[in-house]
């Protein structure tokens, strides 16, 4: 009961706050750092029994992490998120732990038009469209300041493709903030009211770098003829090719 008194409450808020600033939001960019937090190896191998040299191999790639920037514009109900051009440009552009964590290889859209979340993948040697599922926040009563803004605690029981797990789920962390209303954050995770500051992603977190308002920046939803897959059947194609490639080493 007291979340949905949370939910009804930001619901009112939402749409006071769009009306009296939608045109001020109306083109947004916002720039998000990346980090991990500390990983303890041993107890994220959960006992299995891998030779050393891939242990200390897991242990460099943790260490040597490097964060990545990613950029997301809003324009007008459409959102485009992807990592920057400028790292794109650099030297860090290579086999990143964060940028497989964080999903370097894919360009995110919100289709305004459509409803639509859409990830333009590149893996595989292929491309895939990838349509991702909304996603049921729930939002609780704890706030923090993030820089000048007040955030909100919002989480979200994600659930994960791996049949090996006993609970195959992970707990997703999101601050947002009302007083940018608009819809958005990194990757799939959207549908809060108002942007997410800061996210949580098992040990991989997202922060803002930089808030730019009236940019009038613009984003085109690209046109596509491949086939539009579902996140579990990209998964799926995944766990498949993985196979294949470990049984052919």
């Amino acid at each position: 009961m007291k979340n949905q008194n949370y939910q009804l409450l930001f619901f009112f808020i939402t749409l006071i706050t769009f009306s009296s600033f939608s045109q001020k939001f109306k083109n947004v960019r916002i720039v998000y750092g990346t980090k991990l937090v500390k990983v303890d190896v041993d107890k994220a191998l959960n006992g299995k029994n891998i030779p050393n040299y891939v242990k200390t191999q897991i242990e460099e790639s943790i260490k040597n992490a490097k964060s990545i920037d990613f950029e997301l514009i809003y324009d007008n109900g459409n959102s485009k998120f992807s990592i920057t051009d400028d790292y794109l440009k650099s030297d860090l552009n290579t086999q990143n732990i964060i940028g497989i964590m964080a999903k370097k290889n894919t360009v995110f859209y919100f289709d305004k038009k459509t409803g639509n979340i859409l990830g333009f993948k590149q893996a595989y040697g292929d491309n895939f469209i990838i349509k991702y599922d909304s996603i049921n926040w729930k939002i609780t009563g704890e706030t923090k300041k993030i820089g000048k803004y007040n955030a909100y605690k919002a989480i979200y029981n994600m659930k994960i493709h791996n049949p090996k797990l006993n609970n195959p789920n992970k707990q997703v962390i999101a601050w947002f903030t009302n007083e940018i209303p608009i819809s958005v954050g990194p990757t799939k995770f959207i549908g809060l009211p108002g942007a997410i500051l800061e996210l949580h992603v098992g040990k991989l977190i997202y922060f803002v770098k930089s808030i730019e308002l009236n940019t009038k920046t613009k984003v085109s939803i690209p046109k596509y003829k491949d086939k539009v897959i579902s996140e579990e059947e990209f998964n799926k194609i995944s766990t498949k090719i993985s196979k294949k490639i470990r049984q052919g080493l």
